[in-house]
């Protein structure tokens, strides 16, 4: 544990500073190349240069600045963001995400709550200057990002700096111990750290953060389920899938776990000829990969982009997806889904959103990065482990031919999930207490 009269030393983080610097530097080049390919990418943003309009909407105090890297923290950032507005009327907030799925989920899920744009590099002068042109009072971190010289600039320039809904999983705590001369004066600057649970906080203290300012509040995930839970989907998919069925989803699947889904698949469309096995791979980079196994198994598929570009249905027993952002819409067509990084030693993937859709959930032995997710879901019956791919088969053969097992087993999911809101609203009044003090 950090004890609160250390002084973590600063030759680390100087060092960090400096490589940063000269390797963001040296990839610029190539980044430029790229952004002049993709002008989605736009490098004046990665360098923290935006446009003078881009946030001449902040003008009430306070000013929040959140960052999430991705979609899913874009999620768990929204229902924060709603809670921030209501706990301060008069406040204005930036939303910044690294990817570019990111920032589109952020476009369409933060609307009015805030301005959304590209997050700058971890560089001193990069995030310096997208610091002094927002000018916000607090910066917000969502989970697991921990970016050192965004930090210290921040903290130069007196603003408060918060990390909600932290999450450090046991799997990459010991990646992070061993970086944790570079990260140490950072996470001593930080001024709330809000944790998801005594694990979280624990691994985080080991980090550097001072003990004063660890909380432990849940995980604002849940609240962010059940909004989407309640909100029509975004995308069609009753208009692709069409009456196909049963209907199995495997979502975000990773490498060498692809065949072990599709063996498990084979089985099941032995027993049910009309089944449908919708292959949602986690990086675009192995959808080539998935696309030759599924060949290699005998089977026909389909991609979802070429079926959403010409307005048809299905017609083959696999769908592809190689489309961003379909999958929890997917998730609501399923007759059971597999919850993929976990029959791979890989930490596993999210297994509350199917849930929280009243779907049975099956997935591997390893699932370390959600294991308080599996956890509640195993005591009350709604999440299924499997061993390997024949162990898969039988768990989804056995649902398939007992429907109503597999619905009383979705709805004790849902029940359970939609019973943990209400973490956002203690992550907002944590970051409250924390500008009052």
């Amino acid at each position: 544990m950090v004890l609160e009269t250390e002084r973590p030393g600063k030759a680390p983080y100087a060092l960090y500073r400096a490589l940063a610097a000269g390797l963001f530097a040296a990839a610029l080049p190539a980044r430029g190349l790229a952004d002049a390919l993709k002008p989605e990418l736009a490098l004046s943003s990665r360098l923290g240069r935006y446009p003078a309009s881009t946030f001449a909407g902040l003008c009430s105090a306070p000013r929040f600045w959140v960052h999430a890297s991705s979609v899913g923290e874009v999620a768990a950032a929204i229902p924060l963001l709603v809670c921030l507005k209501e706990i301060f009327p008069k406040s204005s907030a930036v939303l910044s995400s690294f990817t570019q799925t990111g920032l589109d989920s952020a476009s369409i899920l933060a609307k009015e709550l805030a301005i959304c744009v590209r997050a700058p590099l971890d560089m001193p002068r990069a995030v310096g200057r997208a610091l002094d042109a927002a000018k916000p009072d607090v910066l917000i971190f969502v989970e697991t990002e921990l970016w050192p010289n965004w930090i210290v600039e921040a903290k130069k320039r007196g603003i408060k700096v918060a990390l909600v809904n932290g999450r450090i999983s046991g799997r990459s705590i010991k990646k992070y111990l061993k970086a944790r001369p570079f990260f140490r004066h950072a996470l001593s600057c930080l001024d709330l750290a809000a944790m998801i649970s005594h694990a979280d906080a624990i691994r985080i203290s080991k980090m550097g953060a001072r003990q004063s300012t660890i909380r432990i509040m849940g995980s604002a995930k849940f609240d962010a389920l059940a909004a989407r839970v309640n909100n029509p989907p975004q995308f069609l998919h009753e208009n692709i899938l069409g009456e196909a069925g049963p209907i199995v989803v495997a979502g975000s699947t990773r490498r060498g776990e692809h065949g072990k889904v599709l063996d498990a698949f084979v089985a099941v469309k032995a027993r049910w000829p009309k089944a449908v096995l919708v292959l949602a791979p986690r990086h675009p980079g192995r959808y080539p990969e998935a696309a030759r196994l599924i060949r290699e198994k005998g089977l026909s598929f389909q991609n979802l982009s070429s079926l959403e570009q010409s307005g048809q249905t299905l017609l083959a027993p696999v769908l592809l997806v190689d489309a961003m952002g379909r999958l929890f819409d997917l998730y609501r067509s399923a007759d059971a889904v597999f919850c993929g990084a976990s029959l791979v030693p890989l930490g596993g993937q999210n297994v509350l959103e199917p849930a929280a859709l009243a779907k049975p959930v099956l997935y591997g032995p390893h699932t370390q990065d959600f294991a308080q997710a599996v956890e509640l879901l195993e005591s009350v019956g709604a999440g299924i482990r499997v061993e390997n791919s024949k162990d898969l088969a039988q768990k989804l053969i056995g649902l398939l031919e007992h429907p109503q097992d597999a619905q009383k087993m979705g709805a004790a999911g849902r029940k359970a999930v939609l019973s943990q809101t209400g973490p956002a609203h203690g992550h907002a009044m944590a970051v409250a207490d924390m500008l009052k003090r």
